[in-house]
């Protein structure tokens, strides 16, 4: 089972004023997110180019609640729910965010801390559905029901390690190569809030994919920065990125990004989820995992429909076990004789290849033709208006116009 936890959607900066409890009259401001308002467009289609590739190389892709309304208010909650019903997403649920707090007194003092909702955060969501007009009352309780199936509650303790990390990093000083001047969370120079609040959310990512077992994260550019200083040599470790390996050998097959075709009514959700769905498709996403990402490896045996078998041993290896529990083996057989059958049984006449060509790929091409003929059809009957079934068909196919444009 392989997990991505995407986390490349924007994050808008927002203001807010708060009373603190029990002295109304005190009043505090923060700031919650990163300023990225003037790439906004930008950030949201990286965001959601990540999470179309992920249904193809992952079995679990998770979200943080935040990024999951973003993605229901995209693609409408008729193809989350498919999503939710397939059991893809995982929506994250977050007790605090990180903020930078603004003290209004006469020092002008700023930090960086935590911002609890007042509201459960499911209740919120749950109100923001309710109250949708045009959606019939059961289609939004399936909504709110599979949200909250798929919902993962993260511990507040959690936080506590992340403070405890972003300070020991200040006090050392490694952030200065990143241009902040900051030393400690509890006196934030103005000037560096929008680093601060972006550099926190990397390090609750980093620290999500610890607490829940996550194989991939997919951030922005600002993480590999970040990264280099903070963990030096062990950055490959920390950075398993299995977008770019895939999108690269689409490119090179020329396949489209899923996501554009999505966009442009080419595929549908219901296609997508049904090619994933496919035997090879599944094996595929083992294989993928088993590389550990590999880019320079995933390019050589996706590029080579000849591969020898050894290539995939180590993927074979690694899921037999799973095929070997729904076999009986005979009594006295060794293990080693069983071994060496099951697993050459398995990969005989199996490659990744056989998924990413002969199932994604000649999907794709056929859904792009039908749309392309489609599109040409309704042009040439907007110019023509009726055309007879047995004329010839306007394209210069030589073919009658049901045989050819007509169908």
């Amino acid at each position: 089972m392989t997990k991505i936890l995407i986390q490349n959607f924007p994050s808008k900066t927002i203001l807010c004023q708060v009373a603190l409890e029990g002295d109304e009259k005190n009043i505090a401001s923060f700031q919650v997110g990163y300023d990225s308002r003037y790439e906004y467009k930008e950030l949201l289609e990286s965001g959601l180019s990540s999470f179309f590739t992920s249904l193809i190389i992952h079995d679990e892709i998770f979200l943080r609640l935040a990024d999951f309304r973003v993605l229901l208010y995209t693609i409408g909650i008729a193809d989350t729910l498919k999503l939710l019903d397939s059991k893809i997403i995982k929506v994250v649920i977050e007790p605090q965010t990180s903020a930078i707090w603004a003290d209004d007194s006469a020092s002008g003092t700023m930090r960086l801390g935590g911002v609890i909702p007042q509201i459960d955060q499911m209740q919120r969501f749950e109100k923001n559905i309710s109250s949708l007009a045009g959606i019939d009352v059961k289609t939004k309780s399936l909504l709110i029901q599979y949200t909250d199936n798929a919902k993962i509650i993260i511990s507040k303790e959690f936080y506590k390690l992340i403070d405890s990390d972003l300070n020991s990093d200040l006090l050392r000083g490694t952030f200065s190569t990143l241009g902040i001047t900051t030393t400690s969370t509890n006196d934030v120079n103005p000037i560096d809030a929008n680093k601060l609040l972006r550099v926190s959310a990397v390090t609750n990512s980093l620290m999500l994919q610890i607490e829940l077992a996550i194989d991939s994260v997919v951030q922005d550019g600002f993480v590999k920065q970040y990264l280099e200083i903070k963990l030096g040599s062990l950055v490959p470790l920390a950075r398993k990125d299995s977008i770019s390996p895939f999108s690269k050998i689409s490119s090179v097959k020329g396949i489209p990004d899923l996501f554009s075709l999505y966009k442009n009514r080419t595929i549908t959700m219901e296609e997508i989820i049904a090619c994933r769905n496919t035997f090879n498709g599944g094996l595929f996403r083992k294989w993928y995992s088993s590389t550990d990402y590999d880019e320079q490896k995933i390019l050589q045996t996706l590029m080579n429909k000849g591969a020898k078998q050894s290539q995939f041993m180590k993927f074979a290896r690694f899921i037999y076990p799973n095929v070997l529990g729904l076999i009986y083996p005979v009594a006295g057989v060794a293990s080693s004789a069983i071994d060496s059958y099951i697993v050459n049984k398995f990969i005989e006449g199996w490659s990744p290849t056989l998924f990413l060509d002969d199932v994604y790929k000649r999907k794709i091409d056929q859904l792009i033709t039908t749309a392309d003929i489609s599109e040409k059809r309704n042009q040439i009957v907007k110019r023509f208006g009726n055309i007879g079934q047995n004329d010839p068909c306007p394209c210069q196919s030589g073919k009658k116009f049901k045989n050819c444009h007509g169908k």
